[in-house]
C-alpha cells in the first residue's frame, strides 16, 4: 500500500514574499507499485513500436517512441516517492487553496516549484515551517 504524509513547507513568491503555512503532500511508491507502472509503460512502447515496425518510414517514429517510453519507465522505476499535492496561502494574492505542481506525477525532491491557481503568481516551497506560523518578508 502506498502512505501519504503531509509536510510542511515554506512558501516563496517571485516578488520575494514569503508565508510559513504551506503543506505539501507525498506518496511513497513501494517497489511493486514502481514495476507495475514501469512495466506498463515498456508495454505500450513495445506494442506501438511493433505495431510500427512493419510500415515503412513510420517505423522509425515507432522505434523513437518505444525508447522514449522505456528511458520514462527508468525514470518512474527510480522514483520511491512522488508529489501528489501543494497548498496554502499564496504570499502575493493571500488566497488559501492549492497550487498547481504539474501533470502527472513527479518526483519528489526539495525545492518544490509550484504556481498559485488563484493569481498565477510563480511559487517555490521549501522545506521546513510549522504550521500556522505566518511570516510576511
Amino acid at each position: 500500500m502506498s502512505n501519504v504524509e503531509e509536510l510542511p513547507a515554506r512558501v516563496r513568491a517571485v516578488n520575494g514574499q514569503s508565508r510559513s503555512d504551506a503543506w505539501i503532500q507525498r506518496r511513497a511508491l513501494s517497489l511493486r507499485q514502481r514495476l507495475v507502472e514501469a512495466g506498463r509503460l515498456v508495454a505500450l512502447g513495445l506494442l506501438v513500436g511493433g505495431g510500427l515496425l512493419f510500415i515503412p518510414l513510420v517505423h522509425l517514429f515507432g522505434l523513437i517512441f518505444a525508447l522514449t517510453l522505456s528511458g520514462l519507465a527508468a525514470i518512474r522505476l527510480r522514483a520511491a516517492a512522488v508529489l501528489e499535492a501543494a497548498g496554502g496561502t499564496c504570499p502575493r494574492c493571500g488566497q488559501p487553496g492549492t497550487f498547481f505542481v504539474g501533470f502527472g506525477r513527479r518526483r519528489f525532491q526539495w525545492p518544490v516549484k509550484a504556481t498559485c491557481g488563484a493569481c498565477g503568481v510563480e511559487l517555490m516551497l521549501s522545506h521546513g515551517a510549522a504550521y500556522g506560523a505566518v511570516q510576511e518578508a
